[in-house]
C-alpha cells in the first residue's frame, strides 16, 4: 500500500509540533523519520496511526483518506517504544489480541498466530508470560502482534531504544529481514542515524517540525542539503565562510581556504571527519601545502581513532582515522581535506 501525507500540521495549544510536512512512500518501501527529540517525528507517526488527529492536512493509504478515521479502522500495525504487552496475557494471547477484536474464527486465529510466531522466530515461546521474556523476545512478540493482523502499513516507534547495543544490532537485522520478506510498507521513527541508514529505502530528516531533507540513505549521507542535515548525519564539520569573488577559493571563518571545483552560491562547506587526513610534520615535506592543527583530544574507538583538533584560529574540528596510526594529545600535525569529498551548502 502507498502512503501519502499532504501538508500535515499539528498544534498543541500554542506549540506547533508539526509545521506542514508532505511526503509519499511507495508500497513495500521503508521510510525512517529521523531527527532529534522534539522535532515532530513521533507526533507525525501518531497521526498516521490515528492516535492523534492533525490540526490540518490529509493522510492517504492508496486512495483511501484515513485522516479522520479511528485508529481501529485503519488496519495499521504498530510497535511501541515500550512494546506495550499485556502483562496478564501469554505471548500467544498478546499476539492474538488484534484478531480477537476483529472476531477472527478460532481456526484462522490459531493459524495466523503460529505463522506470526514463526516469522519472528519465537515458535515455542507462545505460552510464556511477558515477565519471563527478555527485552528482545518481548520486542519480537510486539512485532508479531503488529504483523498478525496483516496490516496495510507497519509503524515502528523507536522499537530498539530499550535494548543493549549488541541486542539492538541483532534486532535491527531481524526487522530488516522481516519487512523485506513481507514487502510491507513501513514507517520507522528513530533518533539513531545508523538504524535509519541500515533499515530504510528513504530517510526523512526532521528539524523543528519540518522535513529538512528526504532522500535515499546514500544521498542523505553523501549530499546533505542543509547544515543541520550535514551535522546530524555523520557529524560532519560545517565550516561557514564565503567565496572569494576573484577566484574559486572558499574562505572559511576557521582560517582555512578551500578550492572548490563547482561554481554557484555557497554559505558553508561540510567535510566528514573520515575525509580529513592528519599527517606528521617532517622537515623533508614541509613545503607541501597543509594546515597545521593541534590535537586537543584523542579517543580510541577500536577500529578507529577520533580526534578533536584545534586550528590556528582556535576553532575545533573532529577527525576520524585508522586506528593503526596514532597521534598524541598536544601534538601539532598537518591536516588535509579530501577535495573530492567537500560538500557545498547554501543554507
Amino acid at each position: 500500500m502507498d502512503l501519502k501525507v499532504q501538508s500535515l500540521h499539528k498544534s498543541f495549544g500554542e506549540i506547533e509540533a508539526v509545521r506542514g510536512i508532505s511526503f509519499e512512500l511507495k508500497a513495500g518501501h521503508v521510510l525512517s523519520l529521523l531527527g532529534p527529540s522534539g522535532c515532530g517525528k513521533t507526533t507525525t507517526l501518531r497521526m498516521i496511526a490515528g492516535l492523534e488527529f492533525p490540526t490540518s492536512g490529509r493522510i492517504f493509504i492508496d486512495d483511501r483518506d484515513i485522516t479522520n478515521l479511528a485508529a481501529r479502522k485503519r488496519n495499521i500495525g504498530m510497535v511501541f517504544q515500550s512494546y506495550a504487552l499485556f502483562p496478564h496475557l501469554s505471548a500467544f494471547e498478546n499476539i492474538a489480541f488484534g484478531l480477537d477484536t476483529r472476531q477472527v474464527n478460532r481456526a484462522d486465529r490459531e493459524r495466523r498466530v503460529k505463522q506470526a510466531l514463526d516469522i519472528v522466530r519465537m515458535t515455542g515461546f507462545e505460552n510464556r508470560m511477558p515477565r519471563l521474556l527478555s527485552g528482545g523476545q518481548q520486542q519480537r512478540i510486539a512485532l508479531a502482534r503488529a504483523l498478525v493482523i496483516e496490516p496495510d502499513l507497519l509503524l515502528l516507534d523507536e522499537p530498539l531504544s530499550a535494548l543493549d547495543s549488541k541486542l539492538r544490532e541483532e534486532m535491527r537485522e531481524e526487522i530488516h529481514r522481516i519487512v523485506r520478506e513481507l514487502e510491507i510498507t513501513t514507517v520507522f521513527v528513530t533518533h539513531d542515524q545508523s538504524e535509519a541508514l541500515v533499515l530504510s529505502d528513504v530517510v526523512a530528516v526532521m528539524n523543528a517540525g519540518l522535513i529538512d531533507q528526504m532522500d535515499t540513505p546514500q544521498q542523505i549521507y553523501r549530499a546533505p542539503a542543509t547544515s543541520f542535515v550535514a551535522d546530524f548525519i555523520g557529524g560532519a564539520n560545517v565550516l561557514t565562510g564565503h567565496r572569494d569573488p576573484e577566484g574559486g577559493l572558499f574562505v572559511c571563518d576557521v582560517g582555512i581556504n578551500l578550492l572548490l571545483s563547482e561554481n554557484g552560491p555557497a554559505t558553508a562547506i561540510a567535510i566528514r571527519p573520515e575525509d580529513i587526513e592528519l599527517t606528521e610534520l617532517r622537515e623533508e615535506v614541509e613545503s607541501e601545502p597543509r594546515d597545521r592543527v593541534k590535537i586537543l583530544r584523542a579517543r580510541f574507538l577500536g577500529n578507529r581513532f577520533e580526534y578533536t583538533v584545534s586550528t590556528e584560529t582556535g576553532h575545533s574540528l573532529v577527525v576520524r582515522s585508522d586506528s593503526h596510526v596514532a597521534h598524541r594529545e598536544g601534538q601539532t600535525v598537518g591536516m588535509r581535506f579530501r577535495a573530492d569529498r567537500l560538500i557545498v551548502l547554501t543554507n
